[in-house]
C-alpha cells in the first residue's frame, strides 16, 4: 500500500474532508422493535502489513512539512471494535531518509488508553523548522535522534500521558539567521532518567554533553542576543474561567534537571554593556550544573573548568537561576593570561594612557539580588607597558609611569581592583574608582630565584621548582610531570623573551651505567642477529631494532661479543663451567665493561638534554634558538635512583 495524508492549514486531516457528509443526515424512522439495535463488530485476530508506505504533510505551517514513513511493517493482534479487551500492535518503520520507529505494546479504544515501549534511530531533528521559525530565528543545520521510552496513555479529552527513558541527540547545529553565526551547538547529548507527564512536569535526571558551544552576548542596554533571536508573539486571548477552578489555576510546566555535565564545552562570550567592551572565547569546557527547578527558588550550583583562547585557564562556580537570573545570580570567574590590549579603551578613560603590551589575570565575581548588581573585579596583571597618551578628564592624576615601575612587585605584577554595582533595571551603572595597591618588596628577587620569578607567569608555577627536570634511570624519555613543568616553563619564557634557557645534560653511573649496559647489549644481539639473517636471505626489517632475537641464539653471539668488546678471549678457567655458568660470566664482565663507559654515560646524558629541548621545541613552541646545551655532565643519583638535569638561565 502507498498513501498520502496532510494536515491542512484549517488543522483537519484531508481525509476527515474527504468521508465528510456533504448534508445533515434524517435520522431513519424508528420502527417496533423488541430489543435495540446492535452495533456492528469488527474483530482482528492477526493483521500483518508489510513494505506499506506513509506520504505525510502537514500545511498548517507557513513552510509545509512532509514526511515519508516507510517501509512501515505492522502487527496486529486481538483487535475487537466494541473494545473487549486491549488488543496488541507492533510498528516497525523507516522515518525520513534514514530514521526509523519501532514501537510494540498494548491499545484500548474506549476509553482510548495505551502502554507502549518506543524506540528511535537517526530521527532528522530538521523536521522541526517550520515549527521553530515563527518562535525564535534560528535555523536548526542538523540533528539526529536516538531514544528508547515508555509511553503510557491513560486518557484524551483531555490529554492525560507519560513518557519515561533515555534520549540522545547527536550533532545538533543551530544558526543564529540575524548574524549568520553559530549559536549552540554539540557532538552528543544523553538525556537519562527522562520522565515526562503531559501538561505537569519534565524531569531528566542527568543531561551529557559532549562538545557543546554556545554564543551568548549581553548588549549595551543589557539585553542579550537570546532576546534579539526570540519572536514576540501575540497575545493568547483569555481562556473563559471554567465552572469550579480559579482563574489562576494553570501553572507553567514543572522544568527539573538533576545534573548537567559538560565535556570538552566551548563558549563566545562578549559584554558590551562595560566599558572598555568584554569579549573571548572559550574551549575545553568540563564540569557540571547542579540541580535546576523552575518551581523552586533555589539557585543551581555550577564548577566548570576550561581556557580561554586555547591556552588560559578559566573557572566558573557559583549559582543562578537560569529561569531568573536577574533575581538571584553569585557567579565567581577566573580567567589567566588574558591578553591586556583589549582593555586599552578602558585604560584611554581611566589611566590616561594606551596599552601597548601586557597580560591579565581577571577575577570576578558577580552578585546580583533583586536587580542589584555588587561585582567584585580583581585584576593581577603581568608586563604591563603603556603607549600614547590619551585625554580624558576621568583619569587619575598621577605620574603612572613611575607608579607602575613602583608598584611592580619582583614577579613583575600589578594587583588592581575594581569593584561595579549599580541596577541592571537602571540605563547606567555606577562605576567606583580604581584603587590603586601599593607594591612593596622593590628589590629584585628574580636574580636569587629565577625559575621562581618566571614561574609565577604560569598559573601553578609560582610553588612548583622548574629548574630541573627529572629522569628514570637509564631513560631519556620525559615523565607526564616533567612534560607539564616544562608546558609551564616554556609558557614563562616566550613572556621574557630576553630570557636564554642553558640545559646541562647529565647521567649517573652507578643508577644509569647498568641499565645503559643491558640497553647496549640487547642492541648487539640485534644487530648480529640482523647481519646473520641477511647473510641467509631471510626476509628482515627495515632496522636491526626491530628484530625479536630468540634466547636460544643469544649464547654462541655473547662470545663473539666478549671477543669484540673485551678485545680478547674469555680466562680459560670458564671453559670448565657449564654452557649457563659460561654465558652467565661472559654476560657481567661486557655488562661491566659498558656500565663505566663514560662515552655512553655522556651520549645518555646529551640524549636527556636533547629530550628537554625537543619537548620546548615542537610541544612549547620555544624558539629553538633560544635554548642552549651545556656539556653534558656526570652527577649523582638521587637516593630513589633518579637523576636531575639541571637548567639555568641567562639574558642576551
Amino acid at each position: 500500500l502507498e498513501t498520502w495524508a496532510a494536515r491542512e492549514a484549517d488543522g483537519q486531516l484531508d481525509w476527515q474532508k474527504l468521508f465528510a457528509s456533504s448534508a445533515p443526515q434524517q435520522p431513519a424512522p424508528k420502527e417496533p422493535t423488541n430489543s435495540p439495535a446492535k452495533p456492528w463488530q469488527v474483530l482482528l485476530k492477526d493483521v500483518q502489513l508489510r513494505d506499506y508506505q506513509v506520504h505525510l504533510a502537514d500545511r498548517v505551517p507557513t513552510d509545509e512539512v512532509a514526511v515519508n514513513v516507510g517501509p512501515l511493517n505492522l502487527d496486529l493482534h486481538d483487535f475487537d471494535s466494541l473494545n473487549g479487551a486491549p488488543f496488541t500492535l507492533k510498528l516497525d518503520t523507516g522515518l525520513g531518509k534514514q530514521g526509523r520507529v519501532q514501537a510494540s505494546g498494548e491499545v484500548s479504544l474506549a476509553p482510548v488508553a495505551a502502554r507502549m515501549k518506543v524506540s528511535t534511530q537517526d530521527i532528522d531533528l530538521r523536521i522541526a523548522q517550520a515549527y521553530i521559525s515563527p518562535l525564535i530565528r534560528l535555523e536548526l543545520r542538523s540533528g539526529m535522534l536516538d531514544s528508547d521510552l515508555d509511553v503510557q496513555l491513560t486518557g484524551t479529552e483531555p490529554l492525560a500521558m507519560t513518557v519515561s527513558g533515555r534520549a540522545e541527540v547527536d550533532q545538533l547545529h543551530t544558526l543564529d539567521t540575524l548574524k549568520e553565526r553559530d549559536f549552540v551547538k554539540w557532538q552528543h547529548l544523553t538525556l537519562t532518567g527522562l520522565e515526562y507527564r503531559h501538561g505537569d512536569r519534565l524531569d531528566i535526571e542527568r543531561v551529557q554533553l559532549q562538545q557543546p558551544y554556545a554564543r551568548f552576548m549581553i548588549n549595551e542596554d543589557r539585553t542579550t542576543n537570546i532576546d534579539d533571536l526570540l519572536i514576540p508573539q501575540p497575545a493568547q486571548p483569555a481562556e473563559p474561567v471554567r465552572a469550579g477552578k480559579p482563574a489562576d489555576a494553570e501553572t507553567p510546566l514543572g522544568i527539573r534537571i538533576g545534573a548537567v555535565d559538560i565535556d570538552n564545552g566551548s563558549a563566545n562570550f562578549a559584554d558590551f554593556s562595560l566599558t572598555p567592551n568584554f569579549a573571548t572565547a572559550v574551549q575545553q569546557l568540563n564540569g557540571r550544573i547542579g540541580t535546576i527547578d523552575n518551581r523552586q527558588a533555589k539557585p543551581a550550583r555550577i564548577d566548570i573548568q576550561g581556557k580561554v583562547d586555547r591556552y588560559a585557564p578559566v573557572t566558573i562556580s557559583g549559582a543562578l537561576n537560569p529561569f531568573d537570573p536577574m533575581a538571584s545570580l553569585d557567579i565567581t570567574t577566573s580567567f589567566k593570561r588574558v591578553e591586556l590590549t583589549t582593555l586599552t579603551p578602558y585604560s584611554g578613560k581611566f589611566a590616561g594612557y594606551r596599552i601597548r603590551k601586557g597580560r591579565l589575570n581577571l577575577d570576578l565575581h558577580y552578585l546580583i539580588t533583586k536587580g542589584q548588581l555588587k561585582a567584585e573585579n580583581k585584576l593581577l596583571v603581568e608586563q604591563l607597558q603603556l603607549g600614547d597618551k590619551v585625554d580624558s578628564p576621568d583619569a587619575v592624576d598621577l605620574p603612572l609611569r613611575l607608579a607602575i615601575a613602583l608598584l611592580k612587585d619582583s614577579e613583575g605584577k600589578i594587583a588592581i581592583e575594581l569593584p561595579v554595582s549599580g541596577d541592571l533595571n537602571s540605563p547606567q551603572f555606577s562605576v567606583m574608582p580604581i584603587v590603586w595597591q601599593t607594591l612593596r618588596n622593590l628589590m629584585v628577587r628574580a636574580a636569587q630565584a629565577p625559575f621562581k620569578f618566571i614561574g609565577g607567569l604560569v598559573s601553578g608555577g609560582g610553588s612548583q621548582d622548574l629548574s630541573t627536570v627529572s629522569f628514570r634511570p637509564g631513560s631519556d624519555e620525559l615523565s607526564t610531570e616533567a612534560q607539564a613543568a616544562l608546558m609551564k616553563l616554556a609558557t614563562a619564557l616566550k613572556e621574557r623573551p630576553t630570557l636564554r634557557l642553558e640545559i646541562e645534560g647529565t647521567s649517573a653511573q652507578a643508577s644509569d651505567g647498568p641499565l645503559i649496559a643491558q640497553q647496549r647489549l640487547e642492541r648487539e644481539y640485534q644487530s648480529t642477529y640482523y647481519k646473520m639473517a641477511q647473510r641467509r636471505g631471510d626476509k628482515v626489517p627495515a632496522t636491526a631494532a626491530e628484530m625479536q632475537v630468540p634466547e636460544d641464539d643469544k649464547p654462541p653471539m655473547l662470545e663473539a661479543i666478549y671477543r669484540t668488546r673485551l678485545k680478547g678471549q674469555p680466562p680459560a678457567e670458564w671453559q670448565q663451567l657449564d654452557s649457563k655458568a659460561r654465558a652467565d660470566k661472559l654476560r657481567e664482565a661486557v655488562l661491566k665493561s659498558w656500565a663505566s663507559n663514560n662515552a655512553l654515560l655522556r651520549q645518555l646524558g646529551q640524549a636527556r638534554a636533547g629530550s628537554i629541548k625537543d619537548f620546548l621545541v615542537d610541544k612549547g613552541q620555544l624558539a629553538d634558538e633560544r635554548v642552549y646545551f651545556i656539556d653534558a655532565a656526570l652527577g649523582q643519583a638521587e637516593k630513589d635512583g633518579r637523576i636531575i638535569t639541571p637548567l639555568h638561565l641567562d639574558a642576551e
